[in-house]
């Protein structure tokens, strides 16, 4: 630095025949004494004899220079455990456990009790789509909801479950599509962004039809996917994800005409991302317009912003042109509710937080799924012909799907 010493208030460099710092004014430290410089800082920020400690007791060798307030202290905390700053809970040493988290905003300069305590424990964040339409001619009904959670673990492991559920009646049948895709894989954050590493892509496809054009009802059984099937899933945007990094901001700035095809974020699209059960409703040989996306995507960022951080919303298209995986690829994850959080980490299988054998469910989703019911069993006074909610004539005979559970954890057991 030559002529120069470097403030560690404030970073600023300063001549050094000066013997306080030319922006914050601090006093002139040895810049060979770290130490005392970091006690200095520590005591101008109010942190002088904070520890923080494992549960065993061990300290954390956290810096604590130029921090405030308790979510600076979890970030560094973080930092010193390689883990993301939501893992990581702080309580005061010999408190009553949750009860007594502290709060991010807390000036660490008002904690009455200096010695602290991180609890590491994973996370789930989650999103829901609903996509629905109608069409005239023979009064078609098409709905799909789709559910999703991924649970992050502190030690960069991760478990995604995804059920999307699809049903379209009419006059003369009944369709009803449910598919279960759960991926077992590791994980990097950057950013605010979750890239997934996935070493098992399980799915199972539950097809029936009923009615005027009625097929064989196909259950297939649990098998592995390949990469390309994964990609909706690669990358996860959570709440903190910074703007410069998200992909709503990508497709925000597109033409409302832009082909969807054509973008970047899309290449890795597969021929079943692109399905649509009904494939005659769903043509791509012209492309998949950008506004399709645009619309559903700036409506959902609004309701994000007006709701409350515990609030939930759900990304809902009002067409069935735009392929759901097309959204899937860049709709922000928000943070699961503690209750949830708190149930589901009660449970495991093995190492596999959970994950509950006794309920059939995977982070807290349950695998069997409840089909669609008519509710008005009977048709209308003017006739069958064109009552369009004909789950109770043409639908299956039985209620509910089962997710075989056990079924599938034979196959991830077998992929070692």
């Amino acid at each position: 630095m030559g002529k120069f010493w470097r403030c560690r208030q404030c970073n600023a460099l300063t001549e050094k025949s000066s013997d306080s710092c030319s922006k914050c004014g601090q006093p002139k430290l040895s810049q060979s004494g770290s130490a005392a410089a970091d006690e200095h800082n520590a005591t101008v920020a109010g942190v002088a004899g904070i520890v923080v400690l494992r549960p065993s007791g061990e300290a954390i060798k956290a810096g604590l220079n130029r921090i405030h307030s308790v979510q600076d202290l979890r970030l560094r905390v973080a930092a010193a455990l390689g883990c993301y700053f939501e893992h990581v809970t702080l309580i005061p040493k010999d408190s009553n456990g949750h009860t007594d988290v502290l709060v991010d905003g807390t000036l660490l300069a008002q904690l009455p009790n200096k010695e602290l305590i991180a609890v590491t424990s994973p996370v789930i964040y989650r999103r829901t789509f609903e996509q629905h339409c109608g069409r005239t001619g023979c009064s078609n009904d098409y709905t799909c909801n789709c559910l999703e959670r991924i649970i992050l673990s502190p030690d960069l492991r991760c478990t995604l479950i995804s059920i999307n559920n699809e049903d379209s009646n009419s006059s003369l049948s009944n369709t009803q599509v449910i598919q279960w895709d759960v991926l077992v894989g590791s994980y990097a954050l950057h950013d605010g962004v979750v890239h997934c590493s996935w070493d098992v892509h399980a799915h199972r496809k539950f097809h029936f039809e009923g009615g005027m054009f009625a097929k064989p009802l196909h259950d297939s059984s649990w098998c592995l996917k390949t990469r390309t099937s994964s990609f909706k899933w690669g990358r996860i945007e959570l709440p903190h994800c910074k703007p410069q990094f998200a992909q709503h901001a990508v497709i925000s700035q597109l033409h409302a005409k832009a082909d969807l095809l054509q973008q970047d974020i899309f290449a890795e699209i597969g021929k079943d991302d692109l399905r649509h059960f009904h494939m005659q409703w769903f043509d791509i040989s012209a492309g998949v317009s950008a506004q399709l996306l645009k619309d559903p995507l700036k409506s959902y960022r609004q309701r994000l912003r007006e709701t409350t951080e515990h609030a939930y919303q759900a990304f809902v298209i009002e067409t069935d042109e735009l392929p759901i995986a097309m959204a899937q690829a860049v709709c922000q994850w928000q943070r699961a509710p503690r209750d949830i959080e708190a149930s589901v980490l009660d449970t495991c299988i093995g190492g596999s937080v959970g994950w509950d054998i006794d309920n059939a469910s995977i982070v807290g989703v349950p695998l069997t799924v409840q089909l669609a019911q008519d509710e008005h069993p009977q048709p209308p006074a003017g006739g069958a012909y064109m009552w369009h909610g004909h789950h109770a004539s043409y639908g299956p005979a039985y209620g509910e799907v089962d997710g075989k559970m056990s079924e599938l954890l034979d196959l991830i057991g077998t992929c070692g």
